[in-house]
């Protein structure tokens, strides 16, 4: 991919002024990315022209309408939808049925039910006081001793070996798990040795959990060899120690539970194993999780 933006592009992120604008800017990573986990160069241009109609796709499967710029939380609307966006990771999805996610509860029920699951007071308000007790929460779930390596570099190739060395990986059978990658089955993955059989463990009890597995057929990858999105930072991924599961759902700058989808009891699940669930440690990008402190 090019470093260079195109002028359509430069536009679109300078207009940032509704929350239809801001989603669209989810959307406009979401589509980059995914140029990533196919090792194809992706067109700025086609991502900035598609971009709203992929932001409409994704407020219509969070159950939004669209009215005048702005999404009208918990309208049964359905916006129009260009028919060459992927509406998600899965083949055959319309903003109606995406992939048949159990319809949520309106948003305050739902913080509430969160609020009393991490032992905060219950207000249906997620403000910092929620956003601290859902960090200690899932830290508290950590094993002690965590035997994974903190996020800097250095200490991440100490443990895992040279970003982007694909004879750190090895692979795991996933088959009949029900993980998708654009509605094909996923029968193997690549991951870094290290945090291998942790990542099987991970899986295999998901597979197990209703409230898992509309995440797990929207599975986006593991092992990438690039920076963080925007950044010149490696990302984890560049180790083959991330997963990312449903991007439609939970973009990096989808804020986490106000907006983004992904349920506590997945995040519960990979902080047994001591990974770290970016939705609960950012507030942001839940659809990520690292075996990292």
């Amino acid at each position: 991919m090019s470093g260079e933006k195109s002028i359509e592009l430069q536009m679109m992120e300078a207009a940032l002024s509704s929350r239809r604008d801001y989603v669209a800017r989810d959307a406009m990573e979401i589509l980059m990315t995914r140029s990533h986990l196919n090792d194809k160069p992706s067109d700025p241009d086609w991502v900035a022209r598609n971009a709203y109609a992929y932001a409409d796709a994704m407020e219509a499967a969070r159950g939004n309408k669209i009215e005048g710029g702005e999404a009208v939380v918990g309208s049964t609307g359905v916006p129009p939808v260009s028919e060459s966006v992927p509406l998600s990771g899965v083949a055959g999805e319309t903003p109606a049925t995406a992939g048949q996610r159990p319809a949520l509860p309106d948003a305050e029920s739902r913080i509430e039910a969160l609020q009393r699951r991490v032992g905060t007071k219950v207000d249906g308000i997620w403000g910092p006081l929620s956003t601290a007790a859902a960090k200690t929460y899932i830290q508290n779930r950590k094993p002690s001793p965590n035997p994974w390596p903190a996020q800097d570099r250095a200490s991440m190739e100490a443990f895992y070996g040279k970003a982007g060395d694909e004879s750190n990986l090895t692979t795991i059978n996933v088959a009949g798990m029900g993980v998708l990658f654009e509605g094909k089955a996923v029968n193997t993955i690549r991951v870094n040795k290290k945090c291998a059989v942790s990542l099987l463990r991970i899986i295999k009890k998901l597979s197990t959990m209703e409230v898992a597995k509309p995440f797990l057929v929207r599975y986006a990858g593991v092992f990438s060899n690039r920076n963080i999105s925007n950044s010149v930072t490696l990302s984890t991924h560049a180790y083959g120690a991330s997963i990312d599961l449903d991007p439609l759902g939970n973009g990096e700058k989808t804020p986490w539970p106000v907006q983004s989808t992904m349920c506590i009891e997945v995040m519960e699940v990979f902080a047994d194993e001591g990974w770290l669930c970016a939705g609960a440690e950012w507030g942001r990008d839940a659809m990520h999780f690292q075996a990292t402190r």
